[in-house]
């Protein structure tokens, strides 16, 4: 995932979380939820479990945030020094940037 990508979906992921902020602390809480696209993907008692979900999904998202319902998720990029560091140069080469992965503490993306 490139910089411009991961910066328009966490745009979008930060106004649905304003958006759902409520539903979440009140409806889910003791959970994780993983919430990506804009809305909620996936919601389990454990960390592993949500993300489990997610990454079960067809096809799994580019990018998506993993958090304790009663927190207020971390938007900026945690760099996890098990994976490869975020794509900083756009893809300009038309092929597919899939083999690139990102991840971080709460915020996960391949792409």
């Amino acid at each position: 995932m490139d910089m411009a990508t991961y910066e328009r979906e966490t745009a979008i992921n930060r106004k649905a979380y304003e958006k759902l902020k409520q539903q979440i602390q009140t409806e889910h809480a003791g959970k994780y939820v993983a919430l990506g696209s804009g809305r909620i993907l996936a919601v389990a008692p454990t960390f592993d479990e949500v993300k489990g979900v997610v990454e079960s999904l067809q096809p799994v998202p580019d990018y998506y945030l993993v958090f304790p319902a009663e927190m207020e998720p971390s938007f900026e990029l945690v760099y996890d020094y098990y994976m490869p560091p975020l794509n900083t140069q756009p893809n300009t080469s038309g092929a597919s940037s899939s083999s690139n992965s990102c991840s971080a503490s709460t915020i996960f993306g391949c792409g």
